[in-house]
């Protein structure tokens, strides 16, 4: 049983790796459970069970390569954990990842809100609301237990890896935080810092929403923003400047030097659920290629950067006017 597990797993391989890479929708190789088992929070018998699973619950196996005998796997929408792999059993086959590495644009201009995704498609929607710009001009304070609670929301709503149809992306409404409540496409703000060990810099790996175009200029800033200074982006969120419109004051040369100089920031723009990826939070079991997060609630696109310039790098997210230490990034030097 273990032995055709590995074999399936194993022709599947390159395509689970290819997924991380793209914001292309590419599914999961789908198990059964074969007996009863615990659904585990680590891949150990020590680690806190978080579910016991039934004979023919089916799982999504999120990482090709096992650890200590357990796999890790997607419960239902998006509950993550480990499972024993001889408790598990996997068809025979599946069906391999298309190639989608072409442009389908012949230029910038010329790539549509949609990008590569069909028109009225899953792929379209998520493209298109990457671009969408919030209307409010209020913007609400997240804090990143807020984002990290927003996750468990999502979890239960549309889960993760999923593609999401308009309908199921409306359901992400009256979602309560801290303050208040927010929405998918709410104007919204979170002080943190540039994360540790992880440079500021484009996708240019081909993503959909940009027509698959490689130039930096064409494509989204990445950036992981973490509560702390130090952290790494196993703690932090992603964040991003769309190429459509950007400031050309947006430089990664100087969200480089920020982070370098260890200023706080506060990012502005819209919440998004960046529903195709998964949540990659845990150093020791890294899932290659995935974006590292705690949330995979983003700023994206960003609308406004700020940096403090206080010697004390305290400036409060509750005010950016004169006199807060606050400067536009556009204007930082």
């Amino acid at each position: 049983m273990r032995r055709t597990l590995t074999i399936v797993v194993l022709i599947l391989g390159f395509c689970t790796a290819t997924l991380a890479q793209s914001d292309e929708f590419s599914r999961l190789p789908t198990v059964t459970v074969e007996k009863k088992v615990s659904l585990r929070r680590g891949p150990s018998t020590k680690r806190l069970r978080l579910k016991t699973l039934q004979a023919a619950t089916e799982l999504r196996i999120v990482d090709e390569n096992p650890s200590a005998g357990f796999y890790r796997v997607i419960l239902g929408k998006g509950r993550v954990g480990w499972v024993w792999s001889k408790s598990i059993h996997a068809p025979t086959a599946f069906p391999a990842r298309a190639a989608t590495n072409a442009p389908c644009a012949d230029s910038f201009a010329s790539c549509r809100p949609e990008g590569c995704g069909a028109p009225g498609s899953d792929q379209a929607i998520l493209n298109s609301t990457k671009r969408r710009q919030p209307s409010e001009s209020n913007a609400r304070t997240l804090s990143f237990a807020d984002l990290r609670s927003l996750q468990q929301k999502a979890n239960n709503l549309v889960g993760q890896h999923n593609e999401l149809t308009q309908a199921e992306r409306d359901s992400l409404v009256n979602l309560s935080v801290t303050s208040s409540t927010v929405r998918e496409g709410k104007l919204v703000k979170v002080r943190g810092f540039l994360a540790a060990g992880l440079e500021p810099h484009a996708n240019t790996s081909g993503e959909s929403v940009n027509c698959r175009l490689t130039q930096s200029q064409n494509n989204d800033f990445h950036i992981s923003l973490v509560e702390s200074a130090g952290e790494d982006e196993f703690k932090g969120i992603v964040v991003e400047m769309i190429p459509q419109d950007r400031n050309p004051g947006w430089t990664l040369a100087k969200l480089i030097n920020v982070r370098q100089q260890g200023k706080r920031v506060l990012v502005v723009g819209a919440l998004f659920y960046d529903n195709i990826h998964i949540v990659n939070d845990d150093p020791n079991h890294p899932l290659g290629g995935q974006p590292k997060r705690v949330s995979l609630w983003e700023v994206h696109p960003i609308t406004k950067f700020f940096v403090c310039t206080k010697a004390s790098n305290n400036c409060s997210a509750g005010s950016t006017g004169a006199g807060s230490g606050w400067k536009r990034l556009e204007d930082f030097q």
